[in-house]
């Protein structure tokens, strides 16, 4: 989804446009942006999207008040105010990073950390966060770790003289262990 933005002094400033001028105006904008033309309209396209009877008339309209800028096959309706309007590449920028968001929040729902963020995922400890430190540490003797896979770890666990278990082996086996009880729900 894109957005068409206007900013409040946009009806001062086109208070000289007719209103066919100004609607065919934000329906270019509208047109453009959802399409990420940055701005530019084929001149073939202004029947596919605009309601106004006489076109023609609105586009001089709009020329000739310096609203539009007639470049040969198309026109480029960023003569006023194109700051309001995102460019392609941020558009694009904020759909990639929104993908990577739902796809993280899908895989952590299932029990997948590999995604997620440490500090903000309470099956990731703050020890995720170092350069795979997979030591104990901290100064409370007593506590033995953090909550994982909804439940507080409440005994000892028991390590092998030098050897300390591998976080990743844990995230491997709740993932297996998520996709077990997503394959027992689905069928």
């Amino acid at each position: 989804m894109t957005w068409t933005k206007l900013g409040e002094e946009f009806p001062d400033e086109a208070g000289d446009l007719t209103s066919d001028a100004f609607r065919l105006h934000v329906e270019a904008l509208a047109w453009s942006n959802r399409r990420l033309l940055d701005l530019i309209v084929p001149k073939r396209d202004l029947r596919r999207f605009t309601f106004v009877t006489d076109s023609t008339a609105a586009v001089d309209e709009l020329v000739r008040q310096g609203w539009w800028q007639d470049c040969e096959g198309d026109w480029f309706i960023g003569m006023k105010f194109p700051e309001w309007q995102q460019e392609r590449e941020q558009v694009e920028h904020r759909r990639a990073a929104n993908r990577l968001s739902q796809n993280r929040k899908r895989k952590h729902d299932i029990g997948n950390h590999e995604l997620c963020i440490p500090g903000r995922c309470k099956y990731l400890s703050s020890a995720d966060a170092r350069a795979d430190s997979s030591t104990p540490s901290g100064s409370d003797p007593d506590r033995f770790g953090t909550e994982r896979y909804g439940e507080p770890l409440t005994t000892k666990p028991s390590f092998e003289e030098g050897k300390f278990p591998d976080r990743r082996t844990d995230l491997v086996r709740a993932n297996d262990e998520a996709m077990d009880r997503l394959r027992a729900v689905s069928s």
